[in-house]
Formats: structure tokens, C-alpha cells, sequence
């Protein structure tokens, strides 16, 4: 039965396995076979996405490479193309937008599309999801999933049961029956601490916290979780997905094949790595002012450092020079390092002209960096890069990490 349209007010729209998809609609030769995109074979990183044939072997992102080889030692593995995705996306955005005056991207693969009122133009919400569907498979031959609900966050756990290539909606007062067939993990905003918080208590469905009275909710787990999970249950948004949060974080980060503690690799690392995180940053229209480095040591020890500036960063030049500067402050340069990252926090889209607030060389530098992206977008190979990075590839450690936010898929 078709919801009233009045309670199905947003939709929140998944692509499904992105990046893999991307490559399997590029080369038909991989349609059905199992992709896995992410590092290579052979190395320390990991998982980036992964075809649903890929899932079948239980391959999944965040995975070391050499256990999904070990899974699935016939799949395709293929490095991330950043820029090529980035390029679709925005593609697949502007199609959106050509449903609904509010489309609202929140990764490169996911988008909340408002659609009150949207009725006269479009049918009822079934109908123009349905429509929407279609048009992304015939235009850019790719699927995606869509769940509709009264508020984002609702929204989104609809989506997510709605995949593979489905639709689900969750009109405003079923909010508790839906709720009611979930596992605790399936919950966003849930981590897997809390997940196992709760399991100690025999919480594993959201049957169960439904209930839950507040007074023992918080006693089980906290005040600030139980309150977390008591909105939700009451079929309220809890905010991670509301309007006012516009803040992202960006990151690239590479596992090395051997533990290094060879400063010239390290910088030329994070050199390769400021270049192809700025290269998202243009293309999705990012800006941020905040730049944080990750490092990991052969004792597997893990630690970030941040440095905010005044203004947006520039380019990648300026990036990497605040990386470096950081780099020396937290490592002694004595310990091998297993892990290398870069990125920026809080990153905005942008709402002004660039050009106000660089200096002439900081702007002549972006202009650059800014063309050598355009030429690289959607080639397979760097067939152009800074010179410094020229002989790098053969020292190349796992290539792209989980870039947030969201981003697994």
C-alpha cells in the first residue's frame, strides 16, 4: 500500500557499491565478476569497495587486501580512482537535482533529497522513486537504492535495507514497526562499542530497547547513549543527519609493503598523498582549514596531530608542508612507520570565490594544481604528476585507506 505522500518527506539515496560499480560499468568484461577496488595484491592495505559478487565471499571494505585474496583469489582488484569518481558523482548530483530544488550530497556516493510537496509534478513518493531509479540506470547505467521517511535519519536506515537496487519507505508513524525488525547494529550513529555495551546487557535488537523505560535505559548505558536511543525509538531524528551538520572529513592515508623509517619516502608519501586529497577537494568543491596527520608505527600504535590556519588551505603544496611540519613533531624519526595519512577536518563546501583569499603565488599554485587535476580526471594512469613524484610508484605502499564519512560502502 502507497504511504500519503504527506508523510514520506525526504529521501535519502545510496549508490550501490560505487566505486566498484563505476568500474564494472566502464569495462563490461567485469559485469558479474567480482571487483574488489582498494590496494593491491601483494600488500598491506586494505579494502576500499567491493562488488556484490565480491560480497558473496564475504569481502568487505576495511578488509586487508591479502585476506580478500584469500577469499577470492579470482577477483579483479583495481586501485582507486578518486578523481573519476568524484567526476560521476557530480554527474549523477546534477541529475538529481533536476528531481527536487533540495538535494543535499552528504558523501560521494550519497545524497538526501527533500520531496514534500514535490506530488503535482512527480506522483506520490513510490512513484517518483521509482522514476529516479530509472533515470540514474539508463542515463548513467548504474543502481541505487532509496529509502523515504519522514525525517533523514529514518531516511537513511531505510535505504540501507533497501539494498541492493530497492526502495523502501517508512511513513511517519511506523517509524516503531520498522524499528522493531532491526539488529541493534544496523542503528546509525551505533559504533561498535556501543554495540557491545548494550550485548552485555542480551541487547542485540531494537525490539528490545524499544522497552526500555528511560530510567533503566540509562542505568544500562549511560545517560547520553539511552538518550541517543530512546529519540530514536520514539521515531525522532537524533540529529547526525540534520540540515545545520554541513562539516565532512576527508582523508587519503597508505599502508607501506615494508615499515619505513626513510624520511625522504615518508615525505614523498605524503607528498602523493596531499596531491590526491586535494584532487577531491577540487572536484567535490571542499574547502577546509584544518590539516590532520595519521601515522602508525611497526608496534601497530596509532596517533593523529592537527593544525588549523586562519584561511582554507590552498593546494596541496600547502598541505604537504603542514603535514611535514607535523610529521616532525610527532615522530622521532627513529621508528619505522607501518601507516601514513593525511587529511582535513571539518571540511565545508565552498561559499565564496577563491581567488579573495589567496595571495597571488598561493593562487598561481592552485590554478595549477587545480588543471593538472582536470587532465588527470578519469584517466587510469598519472599521466600527469609533479616531477618529484616521477620513480615513486615502485615503493607505493597499499594506496587509499577508507576515505569517511563516510565512505565505506
Amino acid at each position: 500500500m502507497t504511504p500519503p505522500a504527506a508523510t514520506i518527506r525526504t529521501f535519502h539515496l545510496d549508490f550501490d557499491a560505487f566505486y566498484a560499480s563505476v568500474e564494472q560499468r566502464d569495462n563490461p568484461e567485469l559485469r558479474g565478476r567480482p571487483v574488489v577496488v582498494g590496494a593491491a595484491p601483494g600488500g598491506r592495505g586494505v579494502v576500499s569497495a567491493c562488488s556484490y559478487e565480491a560480497r558473496a565471499f564475504g569481502i568487505h571494505s576495511a578488509m586487508p587486501v591479502s585476506e580478500a585474496v584469500r577469499r577470492c583469489p579470482d577477483a579483479v582488484f583495481l586501485p582507486v580512482r578518486m578523481a573519476h569518481y568524484a567526476a560521476v558523482s557530480r554527474q549523477v548530483m546534477r541529475l538529481l537535482a533536476t528531481f527536487s530544488p533540495v538535494v543535499s550530497p552528504i558523501s560521494i556516493d550519497e545524497a538526501f533529497m527533500e520531496v514534500a510537496g514535490l506530488e503535482r509534478l512527480w506522483g506520490p513518493p513510490r512513484a517518483l522513486a521509482e522514476r529516479i531509479r530509472r533515470a540514474v540506470r539508463e542515463r548513467w547505467q548504474l543502481t541505487i537504492s532509496i529509502g523515504g521517511a519522514a525525517t533523514r535519519y529514518f531516511a537513511k536506515l531505510a535505504s540501507a535495507r533497501s539494498k541492493p537496487d530497492g526502495v523502501l519507505l517508512v511513513p511517519a508513524g511506523s517509524e516503531r514497526s520498522f524499528l522493531a525488525r532491526l539488529q541493534v547494529r544496523e542503528l546509525w550513529g551505533i559504533g561498535a562499542t556501543s554495540e557491545r555495551r548494550l550485548a552485555r546487557h542480551g541487547l542485540t535488537r531494537v525490539e528490545q530497547l524499544l522497552r526500555l523505560d528511560r530510567t533503566t535505559a540509562a542505568a544500562l548505558v549511560g545517560e547520553g547513549l539511552s538518550r541517543y536511543l530512546l529519540t530514536i525509538c520514539a521515531g525522532d531524528d537524533p540529529g547526525p543527519f540534520a540540515p545545520r551538520r554541513r562539516s565532512h572529513s576527508l582523508s587519503s592515508e597508505t599502508t607501506f609493503p615494508a615499515d619505513t623509517a626513510d624520511r625522504t619516502e615518508l615525505e614523498r608519501t605524503l607528498l602523493r598523498l596531499a596531491h590526491r586529497l586535494m584532487e577531491r577537494m577540487f572536484a567535490g568543491a571542499w574547502e577546509a582549514s584544518t590539516v590532520v596527520l595519521k601515522v602508525r608505527d611497526n608496534r601497530f600504535r596509532t596517533s593523529t596531530v592537527r593544525r588549523s590556519l586562519n584561511r582554507p588551505v590552498a593546494s596541496a603544496q600547502e598541505a604537504f608542508e603542514v603535514a611535514r611540519e607535523l610529521l616532525q613533531q610527532r615522530w622521532d624519526g627513529r621508528r619505522p612507520l607501518r601507516l601514513l595519512g593525511i587529511g582535513f577536518a571539518h571540511a565545508a563546501r565552498r561559499q565564496y570565490t577563491q581567488g579573495e583569499l589567496f595571495d597571488s603565488k598561493a593562487q598561481r599554485i592552485r590554478q595549477v594544481e587545480q588543471t593538472v587535476a582536470r587532465l588527470r580526471r578519469g584517466s587510469r594512469g598519472p599521466a600527469v604528476t609533479k616531477a618529484s613524484l616521477l620513480g615513486a610508484t615502485s615503493r607505493r605502499g597499499a594506496g587509499d585507506g577508507l576515505p569517511p564519512g563516510a565512505l565505506p560502502e
